[in-house]
């Protein structure tokens, strides 16, 4: 079994105030201290590993850490250990929506014998966290960052890369308006819904309906997104459909996305080269959609 350190503070104050008269006028100075009071306990760690899943139905609003926070309770009851030790999570999304699930893997662990903390007990926290640790139970102090200095540096956070072969995929679903027009349109809007995942390349599929005064048209697109620095995206693709005026269109597209956390917004520019047609219909469009 191996066993590892923990350390719990308590903390309580006690203000301490003086006076001091000269004549008629009276100072008073309120001097800063504190006392600090740690116990210790023996972290008795099991040599088996204990798992557990967690599944979910698609939700946008969704978050994959709050899945995993819930695994690890969920193998935390099904062991009755207090902590879980070098958890290692697998996590499965089965597509646009249909959910996914977490499955975490660790070994259980428990608090025992718990005491107040010695010299020795002090030694080692303070070798382990490189940081000043408190052999006395009790220790005036007129610093009020002490408590401070017992706490393990932060860690600075890893930068993010998006190279291919990480898991940094982002999937995404917009809901495009589009206004078509040319010379023989009048009137021409367009609605439609556009899904999509990528990592430093990915792909997208948009459908989306055209209508005007005289026609309606349905045209499917497809093709390649690529992700740029600060949030940004471009994509390109191609398609056919019925498009306007009424006649099969093949439609060429592109167009840009910004991120703004879990949020998109899009512009493009699509045109449809009508067979029947020397004239084609241009159709800028603009979107708005949910990454997950």
């Amino acid at each position: 079994m191996r066993k590892g350190l923990i350390l719990f503070v308590a903390i309580f104050g006690v203000v301490l105030s003086s006076c001091t008269t000269i004549r008629d006028t009276a100072n008073t100075v309120t001097p800063e201290s504190m006392v600090v009071n740690m116990t210790v306990a023996d972290l008795d760690v099991d040599e088996s590993l204990v798992s557990a899943t967690v599944s979910w139905n698609w939700n946008p609003f969704n978050r994959i850490s709050s899945k995993k926070s819930a695994a690890d309770m969920a193998a935390l009851r099904e062991s009755g250990a207090d902590v879980l030790v070098e958890p290692i999570y697998e996590i499965n999304k089965r597509g646009l929506f249909r959910g996914g699930s977490v499955t975490v893997t660790g070994h259980p662990a428990t608090f025992k014998n718990f005491r107040p903390m010695t010299e020795k007990d002090a030694e080692i926290i303070a070798t382990m966290k490189n940081k000043v640790a408190v052999a006395t139970p009790a220790i005036p102090t007129s610093a009020p960052s002490f408590l401070d200095k017992l706490r393990p540096a932060k860690e600075p956070k890893p930068k993010k890369s998006i190279s291919l072969g990480e898991d940094n995929s982002k999937s995404f679903i917009d809901l495009i308006y589009g206004f078509p027009s040319s010379s023989d349109i009048d009137g021409g809007k367009s609605l439609g819904v556009m899904y999509g995942s990528y990592n430093t390349w990915g792909w997208y599929a948009k459908a989306s309906i055209d209508w005007s005064e005289d026609d309606t048209g349905f045209l499917i697109t497809g093709g390649a997104i690529r992700r740029l620095p600060l949030n940004f995206s471009v994509f390109a693709g191609l398609g056919v459909g019925k498009g306007l005026p009424d006649a099969f269109t093949i439609p060429i597209e592109l167009g840009v996305k910004w991120n703004l956390k879990r949020f998109n917004i899009m512009l493009g520019y699509q045109y449809g080269i009508n067979c029947n047609s020397d004239a084609g219909a241009s159709k800028p469009f603009i979107g708005l959609g949910y990454n997950f």
